[in-house]
């Protein structure tokens, strides 16, 4: 008996846990974010000035799901909407900007308060919050 006590104590720890992840991660995205680190998984025209541009970009989520990037002189660059997956561990973007589109889903590889780093098929993106 004792064993079958131990397997529903780690369900239901795992259950509760894995059920906080997406409030814990959609409180921790809410903010602003750096580019610290831009990687394309594969080498396309003009990649060196893709990566360039990236760096210092600055995305900021709100609580309502919508985001903004601004450039490093501030310019907004794009804006749309965001939400994260049941499980809190990938995020889904609709940009309203199809020129800076890169949109779609990325993994949420590491949220913690200081850092985001997302992974998608096309891109590793590093991000240090503001």
């Amino acid at each position: 008996m004792k064993p079958f006590k131990t397997i529903i104590a780690f369900l239901l720890f795992f259950v509760c846990t894995n059920s906080t992840a997406q409030n814990n991660n959609s409180q921790k995205i809410i903010g602003c974010w750096k580019v610290t680190k831009f990687e394309l998984k594969t080498e396309i025209e003009n990649s060196s000035e893709i990566i360039n541009e990236a760096i210092n970009n600055e995305v900021c989520f709100d609580a309502k799901g919508n985001f903004v990037t601004t450039n490093a002189e501030d310019k907004t660059i794009g804006n749309g909407t965001f939400n994260l997956s049941e499980d809190g561990k990938t995020i889904f973007q609709k940009s309203n900007n199809e020129i800076n589109d890169i949109g779609g889903n990325a993994e949420i590889e590491l949220l913690n308060e200081k850092t985001l780093i997302l992974k998608s098929d096309y891109f590793t993106m590093s991000f240090e919050k503001k």
